[in-house]
C-alpha cells in the first residue's frame, strides 16, 4: 500500500486512486477504517463540520485523519521548525535544482534550510515520471544555515547518485553549478545563499 496525505489532510491509498479519492468524490462516503495496533479511545476524537461545499457527495460526518502519538492518543500537530525560520519567521529559498535532462526536463525545485529529500514521492522535492528514482528519499540535499553552505548524500535508493560523473558515497559539498544524475535525470545546483548573501 502506498499511503499518501492530500491537502485537506485524507489519507488513500495511490496505488489504488491517482488522487484523493474523497476530494474527488470516487471515496465511501462516510467514516474513514482506521488501524492501529495499541488500543486506545480513538471514538473519541472528534469530527469535522463539513458543509455540503467541501465534501463528496454531501457527506456530513467523515472523521478527521488525525496523527496519533506512540500511545494512540491524537498528536497536537506540533511541527519542527528549521532554524532561519524560528529565527524570521519565514522559510525562505536558499537554492534551487533545474532540470535539465529527463522526463521533467526544464522544472525547478526550492531548496529549503536543513535537509531536502529528493524522491517521486509527494513529500519530497518530487521528481515526477523518472520511475528510475525511488519514491522517497533517493537523495538527501543539506543546506547548513549556521556555515552557509550545501551538501548532498545518498538516501534510501538502491541506485547511486552522482554529482558532475563522480559517484556520491559519502556527505558531498555541492557548489554552483554542480550536476547531479539521480535515475534517469540530471540536475544543475544553483545556490541563492553563499557568499554574497545569506538569511539572516
Amino acid at each position: 500500500m502506498d499511503l499518501l496525505r492530500c491537502n485537506q489532510g485524507h489519507y488513500f491509498d495511490a496505488s489504488v486512486y491517482p488522487s484523493c479519492p474523497f476530494c474527488s468524490g470516487q471515496g465511501p462516503s462516510s467514516g474513514v477504517t482506521q488501524h492501529i495496533n495499541n488500543p486506545s479511545p480513538v471514538n473519541d476524537i472528534p469530527k469535522t463540520q463539513h458543509t455540503a461545499s467541501n465534501v463528496p457527495n454531501g457527506a456530513s460526518d467523515i472523521p478527521v485523519t488525525r496523527a496519533l502519538n506512540t500511545n494512540g492518543t491524537p498528536s497536537r500537530g506540533e511541527k519542527t521548525v528549521g532554524i532561519i525560520k524560528a529565527k524570521t519567521g519565514i522559510d525562505p529559498v536558499v537554492g534551487w535544482l533545474v532540470c535539465v535532462e529527463g522526463t521533467s526536463k526544464g522544472q525547478d525545485y526550492q531548496i529549503m534550510s536543513g535537509q531536502n529529500t529528493i524522491g517521486r514521492g509527494q513529500t519530497n522535492i518530487s521528481i515526477k515520471g523518472d520511475d528510475s528514482i525511488s519514491r522517497e528519499k533517493h537523495a538527501v540535499i543539506i543546506y547548513d544555515p549556521k556555515h552557509n553552505r550545501f551538501f548532498i548524500q545518498g538516501g534510501d535508493g538502491r541506485d547511486l547518485i552522482y554529482i558532475n560523473d563522480a559517484p556520491v558515497l559519502a556527505v558531498t559539498e555541492l557548489h554552483a553549478y554542480d550536476a547531479i544524475e539521480i535515475g534517469k535525470s540530471r540536475l544543475l545546483f544553483i545556490p541563492f545563499c553563499g557568499e554574497e548573501f545569506k538569511w539572516d
